[in-house]
């Protein structure tokens, strides 16, 4: 059944939030996609944890410490992704 999967409170993002705290919230909510509202709690989007690994210039690829990561995905906001 559907109840068992879905979960009734939903954890959203905005789009001027930062990447950081967007990839924190979906750790903490252990969901790999947040809804992306406007400041009317409208939808406008779905963020992924695909999109945070995209913005996040593949640290493997470019060498980028986890400290760099962070302070990078800390400039970023969603609406930029």
């Amino acid at each position: 059944h559907v109840r068992h999967v879905m979960r009734t409170a939903v954890h959203t993002v905005t789009a001027d939030q930062k990447l950081l705290a967007a990839e924190d919230a979906m750790h903490a909510a252990q969901v790999r996609h947040l809804p992306v509202v406007d400041r009317h709690g409208h939808p406008i989007g779905v963020l992924s944890d695909r999109d945070v690994l995209r913005a996040s210039v593949s640290a493997v690829e470019t060498r980028i410490a986890s400290y760099e990561r962070q302070q990078h995905l800390r400039s970023i906001t969603v609406g930029q992704v």
